[in-house]
């Protein structure tokens, strides 16, 4: 039997509670168990992806971006916290701000796309003759891509982190 007085534990253990409850369609629920777990761990960027899912799934997206902005601050590297940013930014009619968060999710995990494109690097636009180069993911992130994505949960490791 795992401890339960191991706090990784008990919030890996919570964190796949609330994961449960919002793939149930229980927001209510997933949304109480990571206000508890925000007590004590308000910086945790799994914790912070999840309220702000479960926030948005029942219907409060507005509070929903604020976590999700937290949780890019505390974790720029999550591809899935700019997607789920873009999927809040889209549900809220701002698409011209969930865009560059949809993009920045691709960049960081091309696996997102729902076709595999073939990245490659070309010349800036505008820059040619200077030599500077951009990576071309080979994806153009539109209004139809962004109004189509799915929110993502972040990814739960044994210890919740």
């Amino acid at each position: 039997m795992p401890p339960t007085d191991d706090p990784s534990y008990v919030l890996a253990h919570s964190l796949a509670c609330s994961l449960a409850c919002w793939r149930a369609g229980d927001f209510g629920k997933a949304e109480r168990i990571c206000r508890a777990l925000l007590a004590e761990h308000s910086h945790h960027p799994a914790v912070l992806m999840m309220l702000s899912l479960t926030l948005h799934g029942g219907g409060n997206s507005a509070v929903a971006l604020g976590f999700a902005r937290r949780a890019i601050a505390v974790a720029s590297l999550a591809a899935e916290a700019h997607h789920n940013a873009g999927v809040i930014l889209t549900a809220l009619g701002r698409l011209d701000e969930a865009l560059p968060c949809f993009h920045q999710a691709i960049v960081l995990a091309p696996s997102h796309l729902p076709e595999r494109p073939v990245p490659h690097w070309r010349a800036c636009r505008g820059r040619a003759e200077s030599g500077t180069v951009e990576l071309d993911l080979g994806f153009t992130v539109d209004a139809a891509y962004a109004h189509a994505a799915s929110p993502i949960p972040p990814r739960l490791s044994p210890l919740g982190r």
